[in-house]
């Protein structure tokens, strides 16, 4: 049965972006936006209007106050959202639209990890014809007769020049002409702009789940038997997992389902991208590559996982109303509540698997971050990126701009490293990553600020390492070595 995810805790700041869309908010024109809280059964904001004190980036919402300043460690008090988006959804997908709760489309449509996507073009009333065109047709007027005009001669092309020249036009313009096509030119389209996808994941999610009300993030325990079913769903143009299931014969089938065997699997494969999980294999094909559930020939990120000893016997998946968002072997070593980061896979290759860890206290519900991997063999200098709290954020193999040089010497094929989680006691909710690499003198490189400043969480020295991989997500920054 699934239950909950357990969040972490609340601080006193606002997501300064749309959730919807993921434009930015003007916070000064406050009858253009709205507020929503970021957990189920708090405060009922639905008619209240913000105000918003310029000097002091302060936002007041009936009884809570909020703040720009982002609090590590917490979730935010408040999410924002442009009135024409939420409007645009509901209008869009009918009747039901007024029913589902604003918390339960944000769950569906968020990022994880968050992408800034204020650079992208704003939603416009071309837009709101073109999605009420596709998903409520008896709301929507008659298309322009310029635009009937030009989309009738782009059908007489070729697809792939049609979708070429698609290509070159404004989203909104785009979508406008494509919003009574074929399902594949809608498609192609959405998938191109991340504002207008999350759009459409919103009205399409209302649709799925027929106003009912249901829990923003949850997490349950699957058992890998031998027969076994994944359920599919289409969000936005993509396919995203639904469920993962003992087979059942007597079972309604619902979306896209693949029956599929097991034999004692070890591995864990995730094909991933910021909205869930697009893909998922338990094994591996003759050509050492991963045995994906659902034949796609789109690229997405890969992440692996697998059991050392004994056999994958059960999952532990994190999922918002409609898709999965994370999967991870479930052992009973792992006592995180959330998901742990796995090892991406690269080209042709394994990465060895991780043996040693810094884990963060407070490892948020982010998604998949997309690791890098360097290796240490033959480095005679490493670069580093800092964050403001003197935490590493970055290593690298070359210079660039904002990397301080650790030059290491002519060293051995492998290497020590010593690694270190540690939080700020003037700022408790303030965390920091160190990594340090032994000489060929004994001495650690680089040296550490005044530890007096940070409680040590944890630390680790890791002989004969042969490389590193490092993950830095919004809030946290997560790196193993790898022997």
């Amino acid at each position: 049965m699934a239950k909950q995810v357990s969040q972490i805790p609340q601080g006193a700041w606002y997501e300064p972006e749309c959730k919807l869309c993921g434009g930015s908010v003007n916070h000064t024109n406050v009858k253009s936006y709205r507020a929503v809280t970021t957990l189920p059964g708090q405060e009922n904001l639905d008619d209240v209007v913000p105000i918003f004190y310029q000097v002091r980036r302060e936002l007041l919402v009936g009884p809570i106050t909020s703040y720009s300043i982002r609090a590590i460690g917490t979730l935010p008090r408040l999410y924002l959202v442009h009135r024409h988006c939420e409007r645009l959804i509901r209008f869009a997908a009918g009747s039901r639209g007024s029913t589902t709760p604003l918390l339960t489309i944000i769950s569906v449509t968020t990022t994880h990890p968050q992408i800034n996507t204020c650079g992208t073009l704003p939603i416009s009333s071309l837009d709101r014809h073109a999605l009420a065109t596709r998903f409520n047709s008896r709301q929507a007027k008659d298309s322009a007769p310029a635009e009937l005009s030009l989309r009738q001669h782009l059908l007489h092309l070729p697809s792939e020049i049609f979708l070429a020249i698609l290509s070159y036009c404004q989203a909104d313009q785009a979508l406008s002409i494509t919003a009574s096509l074929d399902k594949l030119f809608f498609n192609s389209v959405v998938k191109q702009d991340i504002a207008r996808q999350r759009v459409t994941m919103g009205i399409q999610a209302i649709q799925l789940l027929e106003g009912e009300e249901s829990q923003v993030y949850t997490e349950r325990t699957v058992n890998l038997l031998s027969e076994m079913t994944a359920i599919f769903v289409e969000l936005g143009g993509e396919m995203y997992l639904h469920d993962i299931r003992a087979s059942n014969r007597n079972d309604k089938r619902a979306g896209h389902a693949i029956d599929f065997t097991l034999e004692a699997p070890t591995l864990l494969a995730l094909q991933t991208n910021h909205f869930g999980i697009c893909n998922v294999a338990f094994a591996l094909n003759e050509k050492g590559k991963p045995k994906w559930i659902r034949s796609n020939s789109r690229e997405q990120k890969i992440f692996m996982d697998e059991v050392i000893e004994g056999r994958l016997e059960r999952i532990r998946i994190v999922s918002d109303p409609i898709k999965c968002r994370m999967i991870h072997i479930d052992l009973p070593f792992h006592s995180s509540l959330h998901p742990r980061p796995l090892l991406p896979y690269k080209i042709g290759t394994w990465i060895p698997r991780s043996v040693k860890t810094i884990n963060s206290p407070y490892l948020q519900f982010e998604g998949y971050f997309e690791p890098s991997y360097l290796e240490l063999c033959g480095l005679e200098s490493i670069y580093l990126s800092y964050s403001s709290n003197a935490g590493i954020r970055g290593i690298f193999s070359q210079g660039g701009e904002g990397r301080t040089e650790i030059p290491l010497g002519r060293g051995n094929e492998r290497r020590t490293l010593r690694l270190l989680g540690c939080r700020k006691r003037s700022f408790p909710c303030n965390y920091a990553a160190f990594l340090q690499v032994r000489l060929q003198n004994g001495l650690f490189v680089p040296l550490l600020p005044n530890l007096n400043d940070y409680d040590i969480l944890e630390q680790q020295e890791c002989a004969a390492a042969k490389g590193i991989w490092w993950g830095s997500s919004y809030h946290s920054f997560y790196f193993n070595a790898v022997q």
